[in-house]
């Protein structure tokens, strides 16, 4: 297929099965390294338009590797190959911008299936800046002050047909999150309307910062039942990420998150 596939990993026989099942694709062109460092040599010294990097290799991880090469920076598909069947895992590995994702022990269909989706000309790459909330937030933030009314808030909601407002002080410094919910809670109290926001307020409010992966936000929706969550630059409020952001970000890099939405859904299903 005339690709340049380089393989980086300490086992042997791992390294044989991979370039067994890229010959069998028709590559020919493949080179391997038996650790991090020597991939990272190997990178710096030839253009490749696919990488395999075991997770555990002596010297430099595969993460560490994958790092320095986004780093660059550089689109080059990366298939990171692991035993760390974690959410964890495959989360930390979307985040420093890996392709694709392989479960120790392999699979030999699925192998093939990956291999032969990023080698046929034109294969998937990635955008890195996708795999950051700050590309797809929302950056037009409907906010309140602290010492606004209850009235205000309520008045704001129904404007913009909204369902929660992030509190703020003059330095756009997140305070809160007033929601529906808050105002449910308090609706019965007799000065409800002329009570201040800041006494409304829930003020454990989960936030991410603009650099974090979108999955994440995914994970953090999940375990809280929330609608919204805040978006920070060095603790300034610089956007919202809402359910409805995420279906669309899923849906628009549905090629590209495949692999880590197969392997999150193996394990959800365990």
């Amino acid at each position: 297929m005339g690709r340049k596939v380089l393989i980086a990993d300490d086992d042997k026989a791992m390294r044989a099965l991979f370039v067994h099942a890229l010959k069998t694709l028709g590559v020919e062109d493949v080179m391997v390294a038996g650790d991090g460092e020597e991939a990272l040599k190997f990178f710096e010294r030839s253009d490749f338009e696919l990488l395999l990097l075991d997770w555990d290799m002596p010297k430099k991880t595969g993460l560490e590797v994958l790092r320095a090469i986004r780093a660059k920076p550089s689109d080059v598909p990366v298939i990171m190959i692991t035993a760390k069947r974690t959410r964890e895992g495959v989360l930390e590995a979307a985040e420093a911008g890996v392709t694709d994702y392989l479960v120790k022990p392999i699979d030999q269909g699925t192998l093939a299936e990956k291999l032969a989706r990023y080698c046929q000309p034109g294969g998937a790459k990635v955008d890195t800046s996708g795999y950051r909330c700050r590309n797809m937030m929302n950056p037009t933030v409907v906010t309140i002050g602290p010492d606004a009314t209850v009235d205000d808030a309520v008045a704001l909601l129904l404007r913009h047909h909204i369902s929660g407002l992030p509190v703020v002080d003059n330095n756009k410094r997140l305070l809160g999150i007033l929601t529906e919910y808050n105002l449910l809670q308090a609706i019965t109290r007799a000065d409800f309307k002329t009570e201040p926001v800041r006494s409304v307020m829930s003020v454990d409010v989960m936030t991410v910062d603009e650099n974090t992966i979108p999955l994440k936000v995914v994970g953090l929706m999940q375990k809280h039942k929330i609608r919204r969550v805040p978006v920070l630059r060095n603790g300034e409020l610089v956007g919202i990420i809402s359910r409805r952001d995420i279906l669309r970000y899923v849906r628009e890099n549905e090629e590209v998150l495949r692999g880590f939405l197969e392997e999150l859904k193996s394990l959800d299903s365990k």
